[in-house]
């Protein structure tokens, strides 16, 4: 249950992820956000990482393969490309797009981990699948004919799979040390990494910082990076991949919900249904079985 709870924790906290982006996304463009929101998760951290990491960097050292995959797939290869989506391509695409990462979830783990698909698995996905569609068509499913694609849909399907990837490499990789530690390294590194492109990237988009972009980068600093990361993985270690993607699925229905409650955005049939699909899905995925 604990694993269950810190994975819904990730969700909820990426979802104001989501809906902040929303608000200031035309004003912060992804390099520079995901730059400035991976220095502040870092400088939360740094005071109390360092003194280990300094006195373990041998150590760490020795595994410095596991934090540069680390960093590529949790931090700069599942977020900025994320932010990049958000200006280029629709929400509906983006949606539909994102509904691939608990799939590949469940294929990864057959795969490289050799863990077993059970039947319950498979048809909760499916009906996840099935109420995510329908939430984000409106309940109109002609609507999928009609799509048109964009040079975002490539990022978006850059961050389902480095998600995926991301949430298997941590299961088969365990962290064996301090999460605070671990942290600290993966966004350390993915700052400085990044900087360089961000500030090239200042003098095409134009950056903006008010009052909202400013609690925006702290909100996704500390909450969506350190608070969200440290909760999956831990979900992950505890209830397995597999679990924690059919979890993942309710990320819409969190995002469709936010927006109604915080953005003005109307309810709908289609939110009704397809959330009563989605969370059937979710409890189909999670009861205990019976012995």
């Amino acid at each position: 249950m604990y694993g269950i709870l810190l994975a819904f924790t990730t969700i909820i906290l990426w979802t104001g992820n989501v809906l902040l982006a929303r608000v200031i996304g035309d004003t912060l463009p992804p390099l520079t956000l995901t730059v400035l929101r991976n220095i502040v998760a870092f400088l939360c951290v740094a005071p109390f990482a360092m003194p280990r990491i300094w006195r373990r960097r041998r150590e760490l050292l020795a595994r410095k393969r596991f934090y540069i995959y680390a960093t590529l797939l949790g931090v700069i290869l599942m977020n900025t490309p994320l932010y990049a989506a958000g200006r280029l391509t629709l929400a509906l695409n983006m949606g539909l797009i994102n509904v691939s990462s608990p799939v590949l979830i469940l294929i990864m783990a057959r795969i490289v981990l050799k863990e077993p698909i059970a039947f319950r698995t498979i048809l909760s996905a499916a009906v996840c699948v099935f109420g995510i569609i329908y939430l984000m068509v409106g309940g109109d499913l002609e609507r999928l004919l009609q799509l048109d694609l964009h040079m975002g849909d490539l990022f978006m399907l850059v961050t389902s799979v480095s998600f995926a990837a991301y949430t298997i490499f941590i299961r088969r990789n365990p962290i064996n040390g301090n999460m605070v530690d671990f942290l600290a390294i993966i966004f350390g590194l993915s700052a400085v990494a990044l900087a360089p492109f961000a500030v090239l990237e200042s003098f095409y988009l134009p950056v903006v910082l008010g009052v909202p972009q400013v609690l925006a980068v702290l909100y996704a600093g500390i909450f969506a990076a350190i608070v969200s990361l440290w909760a999956w993985n831990l979900a992950v270690a505890r209830i397995g991949p597999s679990k924690a993607g059919i979890i993942y699925y309710t990320f819409p229905l969190f995002v469709a919900a936010g927006a109604i409650l915080l953005l003005g955005e109307t309810l709908t049939r289609a939110h009704c249904l397809g959330g009563a699909l989605i969370i059937g899905g979710v409890v189909l995925a999670t009861l205990p079985r019976r012995v």
